[in-house]
């Protein structure tokens, strides 16, 4: 949203007439929404919930909580960066919204199919961690927080999408005319 906003408003424009790459353009775009994701998405819900549990006097997994940070820290940057390359491609926020939200409902839709043990590994949706029981199915971040380490594509598969979004992004938005 904020990339088309930009466009849209002429911002993009008045600062490209300055001596400002487009590269760096979105390269700032990227760092200042991945900082800002980062602490109030990621940091400070876990360091909230790690104090409650600490304060409960639940045993905590420092390992497993710093792995659970940088699993879900990935999902993060797999939006923001779908979000910026979505929003280089096109000239409205309408379908960068349309299709942000209709991957999110696709995804929710895959985490409440059956998928079967032997290929489970390669989701990352709720459902996907490792249980003996069928009728409680877990996420990878909980697997991982209980101390339940095991080899999941998911997440890399979110960083190599995250990676080819910001590609297209750069790539589309070098060619835009403002």
């Amino acid at each position: 949203g904020a990339v088309v906003k930009e466009k849209v408003e002429g911002t993009a424009a008045w600062v490209l007439s300055k001596p400002v790459t487009r590269v760096g353009f979105m390269t700032s775009k990227f760092i200042t929404n991945c900082i800002s994701m980062t602490i109030a998405l990621v940091f400070l819900p876990w360091i909230v919930a790690y104090l409650q549990f600490s304060l409960m006097g639940e045993a905590v997994d420092l390992i497993g909580t710093f792995f659970a940070m940088g699993i879900f820290w990935t999902y993060c940057m797999f939006w923001l960066t779908m979000a910026l390359m979505l929003g280089s491609i096109f000239k409205s926020r309408r379908p960068v919204m349309t299709i942000m939200f209709t991957v999110f409902f696709l995804f929710i839709a895959a985490g409440s199919m059956n998928i079967p043990q032997e290929i489970n590994f390669l989701f990352w949706w709720p459902g996907s961690g490792i249980t003996d029981d069928p009728l409680y199915p877990q996420s990878i971040i909980s697997n991982v927080l209980q101390g339940n380490y095991y080899v999941n594509w998911g997440p890399l598969i979110m960083g190599g999408c995250s990676v080819l979004f910001m590609a297209i992004a750069f790539l589309r938005f070098s060619k835009v005319e403002l």
